[in-house]
C-alpha cells in the first residue's frame, strides 16, 4: 500500500466511525421527500429560478455598484473520538476531557454545550464580524429540558437551565444579528447581521426557529440538512443563503443520502426548485466529505462536482485544491464555501498562515472558513 492509498484508508476508516446523523437530544421533523429532476446527462440540465428564468436571465443587478462583505461557516460541534486528555496529566491540557466528550456525546448530540467553547467563539465572532454566518451542531437550549443536570465541574450549557434565558446562537452573535434555524433542524443556523441585509420573513425581534427552508429526505435523518433565506442587502439586491450539513460516513447509505442532498440544493429541495434558487447565490456548510480526496471513490463527491467546479454553474471561493488548507482535524476539507455570483478570498482559523484556532483545545473538530467577497 503506497502512502497516498494509506491516506485515503485512513480518512475512509475515520470518516465512517463519524458516520450517522449525528443525532440532536430532542430534535425532530417531518420528512418530505424531494421530486428529482435529474436530466438524463446527470445534472447537465439548466435549472430555472422561481421566476422561470435560468442562468444569467436571473441576474438584474449589473448596475448596482460591487458591495464587499464577509461569509463564514462553522460546524460549532465536537466529537467523542479525539485524544481529549491529551497532556491532562502532564499539567498543560485545554481542560476539555474524554469526561466531557462523554457526556455531550450522550446528552448533547456532540453539539456546542462546553462554556469556555462558546465564550472563545463568542470573541472570535465579534473580532471578525462577519455579514452571513452559516453554523451546523450549534446547541439548542432547550433541549436542557429534556435531559439531567450535568456535574457542575464540567462547566457546561444546561447546568441552572433556565427556558427563558438567550439561545446559544443568540449568546455567540448578540444583538446585532437576526438568527433563523433549519426547518426541524434546530442546531443549523444562518445568522446576518443588521447592518447588512435583513432575512425574508424573518421577525424583527428574537430567534426565528424552523425559519429557513427546506425538506428532510426519507431515511436520510431528519428535519431539512439543506436549508436556505433569502437576504435582502440594504441596496435592494437579494442573495439566497444556503446552509449545507449533509449525512456523515462513508456507509453505502450515508453516500446516497449525500448525492440527494447535493441535489437538493442544486436541482430540487423537494418543492420543485432548488436550494439554490436566488439571483445570486452562496452555498455554505459541512459537506462531510472530501471533494478532492474521494473523487471517484464517493458518488457524493462526484455528484457535486457536476455542479461546482471549472465551467460549471457554481464555482469554489473556499480552497478549490487538495493543497488548500485543512477544515478538519483529521486534515481533510470537509467545510467549503460556493458560489454562482460572488468571488474572494478565504481562510481557514487556525490552519492558514498567520491565522489563530478558535481556541486550543480539542473541543473543535471543524475550523471556520472566514471568505471576504465581492458581490
Amino acid at each position: 500500500m503506497t502512502i497516498g492509498h494509506y491516506v485515503i484508508w485512513l480518512c475512509l476508516a475515520v470518516l465512517s466511525c463519524l458516520g450517522g446523523c449525528g443525532d440532536t437530544s430532542g430534535s425532530a421533523g417531518d420528512d418530505v421527500a424531494p421530486q428529482s429532476r435529474l436530466d438524463a446527462e446527470g445534472g447537465e440540465e439548466e435549472v430555472p429560478g422561481p421566476d422561470g428564468r435560468a442562468g444569467e436571465a436571473l441576474r438584474g443587478d449589473a448596475a448596482l455598484p460591487p458591495v464587499t462583505f464577509t461569509v463564514m461557516t462553522f460546524n460549532t460541534g465536537t466529537t467523542a473520538q479525539a485524544l481529549h486528555d491529551k497532556d491532562e496529566e502532564a499539567g498543560n491540557g485545554d481542560g476539555y476531557t474524554s469526561e466531557h466528550a462523554a457526556w455531550i456525546s450522550e446528552h448533547y448530540g456532540n453539539n456546542l454545550a462546553w462554556k469556555p467553547a462558546e465564550e472563545a467563539l463568542r470573541q472570535f465572532i465579534a473580532k471578525q464580524a462577519p455579514d452571513i454566518i452559516a453554523f451546523q451542531e450549534m446547541f439548542y437550549d432547550p433541549w436542557c429540558a429534556n435531559q439531567p443536570d450535568p456535574p457542575d465541574h464540567l462547566d457546561l450549557v444546561c447546568e441552572g437551565y433556565d427556558p427563558a434565558s438567550l439561545l446559544t446562537v443568540e449568546r455567540l452573535v448578540g444583538p446585532d444579528y437576526r438568527v433563523v434555524s433549519a426547518m426541524g433542524h434546530p442546531d443549523n443556523w444562518i445568522a446576518v447581521r443588521r447592518d447588512f441585509g435583513t432575512i425574508e420573513g424573518c421577525p424583527d425581534q428574537g430567534p426565528w426557529v424552523d425559519g429557513s427552508q427546506g425538506f428532510g429526505i426519507p431515511d436520510c435523518c431528519s428535519g431539512a440538512r439543506v436549508s436556505s433565506v433569502d437576504v435582502i442587502l440594504a441596496d435592494g439586491r437579494r442573495l439566497t443563503v444556503v446552509d449545507v450539513h449533509t449525512n456523515a460516513g462513508m456507509k453505502d447509505e450515508d453516500m446516497a443520502c449525500r448525492v440527494l442532498q447535493f441535489e437538493q440544493v442544486f436541482l430540487d429541495r423537494g418543492d420543485g426548485i432548488p436550494a439554490a434558487s436566488g439571483s445570486a447565490n452562496v452555498v455554505m456548510g459541512d459537506m462531510n466529505t472530501d471533494f478532492f480526496l474521494f473523487a471517484g471513490a464517493d458518488p457524493s463527491v462526484d455528484r457535486w462536482n457536476d455542479f461546482v467546479g471549472p465551467g460549471k454553474a457554481f464555482h469554489y471561493v473556499s480552497s478549490d485544491s487538495a493543497d488548500g488548507p485543512a477544515t478538519h482535524a483529521t486534515g481533510m476539507r470537509l467545510d467549503h464555501v460556493a458560489s454562482d455570483a460572488l468571488a474572494g478570498t478565504c481562510f481557514v482559523a487556525g490552519e492558514s498562515e498567520g491565522t489563530d484556532p478558535v481556541m486550543e483545545s480539542t473541543f473543535f473538530d471543524h475550523r471556520p472558513v472566514v471568505c471576504e467577497v465581492v458581490l
